[in-house]
């Protein structure tokens, strides 16, 4: 969490300051397989410190994302693709 990134001395020459987002609340999503995916995360334009309500949120959502009917099957989907496209002979012209 960077409640404002303004006032932080590790956040205020982030490049997103000049897109406004000032404060930032994130999560790591992480693949079935235990490798980062992305990050679920909300900004403000203004100085926020996120009440715990929303951190319970994003971390439900965060969850959900992770769940094994969503991103797994996702990535499962997405692994047997790549093997098919290997094992698949390339036809030549």
């Amino acid at each position: 969490m960077v409640p404002d990134a303004l006032a932080d001395k590790k956040w205020k020459n982030n490049p997103d300051i000049k897109l406004n987002m000032i404060a930032y609340l994130g999560f790591p999503v992480i693949l079935p397989d235990k490798t980062p995916f992305g990050t679920i995360c909300v900004f403000d334009s203004k100085r926020n410190e996120f009440s715990p309500i929303i951190e319970q949120l994003m971390l439900k959502f965060k969850k959900i994302i992770e769940n094994k009917n969503n991103l797994e099957l996702l990535y499962m989907n997405q692994s047997l693709g790549d093997k098919n496209r290997r094992l698949t002979p390339v036809a030549v012209h």
